[in-house]
């Protein structure tokens, strides 16, 4: 069975998030993008990544290991909002480029954006409890990913 590796950069990167949808937080570490910037979405709690200039960076997560089953999960998380994406992130202990794949949000929705940065701790304050029950039946409804 193929492993996959996830950059992650907005809600998923919370553990509670993770345990919601997948019933388990997969090994993690710091990482970048380059090339992409991060905003919030209009009315919404969470951000999307757009491409920016070369100097952009967006910081996040790299998920290890995920499996089939933690992927569809993750692309019907996602929605059709997204576009799964595969390319090079930058691990921040080491250095090192990585392969992973990461969500990029639809060119034809940019009118959604708010451009403004988007604050994980301001989401970790004010939403993630909520965000978290949204999660769990999310995670628990009869929907086609399973």
């Amino acid at each position: 069975m193929a492993l996959h590796d996830v950059f992650v950069y907005g809600t998923l990167q919370f553990p509670e998030v993770l345990r919601a949808l997948i019933a388990r937080v997969p090994e993690s570490q710091p990482a970048t993008l380059a090339g992409y910037k991060r905003y919030r979405v209009q009315n919404q709690v969470f951000p999307a990544i757009i491409p920016g200039d070369a100097e952009d960076r967006v910081s996040g997560l790299l998920l290890s290991g995920l499996n089939a089953h933690d992927m569809k999960m993750f692309d019907a998380f996602e929605g059709e909002e997204y576009v799964k994406t595969a390319g090079s992130i930058k691990l921040q202990e080491s250095g090192s480029p990585h392969a992973a794949l990461y969500y990029v949000w639809q060119p034809s929705l940019r009118d959604c954006l708010d451009l403004r940065p988007w604050d994980p701790q301001e989401f970790v304050d004010k939403h993630l409890a909520e965000y978290e029950r949204m999660c769990i039946k999310f995670g628990a409804e009869p929907y086609q990913w399973k």
